[in-house]
């Protein structure tokens, strides 16, 4: 999760899942607990060193990263048809990549050590409800070798040092039902990103374009502001 959320194209979790039983009941119950360790072996890699100053070379690649990730995941829910129901879910993880080239052993461009979700309903009545989500993540770093000086950015020895600010959302949903004779009339309110933070991200010219324009980019963006939406749905 960056900011909590899943990355498409993840690799599957390897390590062992200890799961315990739950009912639905209005009582909390604990859910999925996760162990999981990866050590992957061959990623691509370009050779890159650092002397005085940063390079990039094209060509050629190498195999020459290894790396460890390993983690815990776990999480509470309450389940209930009455008033109050939802989860919230823990995770913590650290990803470690070794150069065997260059010898030196950073945390992973997408090391997120905790992210954390909440996410509840609560009925009003038999035809009214409301909902929240919340997510948090703990920030990821800025991949290159950057450390901070004053209120800038300036070149260090040490790859992966700098950290973006934490990822946090919190959304708000209201969803009112309609009972008319003729069928079923759902009204529904939604605001993302009630809070308006910035949830900035890694933004970075592609090995592709490095080769096409000669000119590397890195920087920031923020992540959407505010965004409210109606939804209506109509059922005969």
């Amino acid at each position: 999760m960056r900011g909590g959320e899943p990355r498409p194209g993840a690799p599957p979790k390897a390590g062992s899942r200890v799961w315990c039983s739950g009912t639905h009941t209005s009582r909390p119950s604990l859910c999925p607990i996760a162990l999981h360790r990866q050590c992957p072996r061959t990623l691509s890699a370009t050779t890159s060193r650092l002397d005085g100053r940063v390079t990039a070379r094209l060509d050629p690649f190498q195999n020459a990263l290894d790396g460890t990730a390993s983690g815990l995941e776990v999480a509470i829910r309450r389940a209930s048809a009455r008033r109050l129901s939802g989860w919230i879910g823990y995770a913590y993880g650290n990803a470690r990549m070794i150069d065997n080239v260059d010898g030196l052993v950073f945390p992973s461009d997408s090391d997120q050590r905790h992210t954390l979700n909440a996410v509840g309903a609560f009925r009003l009545s038999g035809t009214l409800g409301l909902g929240a989500q919340w997510r948090y993540g703990s920030g990821m770093p800025r991949p290159g070798f950057l450390r901070p000086e004053g209120t800038t950015l300036v070149l260090g020895t040490e790859r992966n040092q700098v950290r973006l600010a934490p990822y946090d959302r919190l959304d708000l949903r209201i969803r009112k039902v309609f009972l008319p004779r003729w069928g079923v009339f759902t009204l529904s309110g939604e605001v993302l990103n009630v809070l308006n933070r910035k949830n900035e991200y890694n933004v970075e010219t592609t090995i592709l374009s490095l080769a096409q324009t000669g000119r590397y980019v890195s920087g920031l963006r923020r992540g959407f502001g505010v965004v409210p939406s109606l939804g209506l749905s109509v059922q005969f």
